[in-house]
């Protein structure tokens, strides 16, 4: 017996959720953080960010500022799991070896989440190391190719009718 059943509908739904609450996050950071002065969040930086950046970003944290990017990161807690799920719903008919596409949104999620702890490790941090930043800025820009790899599959699949 099937407590769940994930129909093209939820799929929608899910979809739509994960857009919505990317919009919000997008919203907040516009409107929130950056009249703070915070500037581009470090996990947004898709090209990676260096020891100078993190300490002109860090040099901008006020206590508002912190107490509002702790905010932000409870939002951002929740959507990589509902993203990445909307895209397991996307790619639910996938056979065969194709099936190993699963793994992508599920990577991009434990990625996302991987990098929430180092950025908010970099925050929290009395001293930066070269090192510690440097593994920040990895994750960020390994999530964003990651991410890019499961959003064309999900895409392949809806092209496909495969929803």
């Amino acid at each position: 017996m099937r407590l769940f059943v994930v129909t093209d509908r939820v799929v929608r739904l899910l979809c739509w959720g994960a857009g919505l609450w990317f919009a919000a996050m997008v919203g907040f950071t516009v409107l929130v953080l950056e009249p703070l002065g915070l500037g581009e969040v470090l996990d947004r930086r898709i090209g990676g960010y260096g020891v100078a950046d993190v300490q002109d970003y860090l040099a901008a944290m006020t206590p508002e500022g912190l107490k509002r990017l702790g905010q932000l990161q409870a939002m951002d807690t929740v959507f990589p799991p509902l993203l990445g799920i909307a895209f397991l719903g996307l790619m639910k008919r996938f056979q065969g070896v194709m099936r190993g596409l699963w793994l992508l949104p599920m990577i991009y999620c434990g990625l996302d989440w991987a990098e929430n702890a180092a950025v908010a490790g970099l925050i929290g941090a009395q001293g930066l190391t070269a090192e510690a930043v440097a593994q920040a800025s990895i994750l960020t820009q390994t999530k964003y190719g990651v991410l890019f790899l499961a959003g064309l599959a999900a895409l392949a699949a809806r092209r496909r009718g495969l929803r």
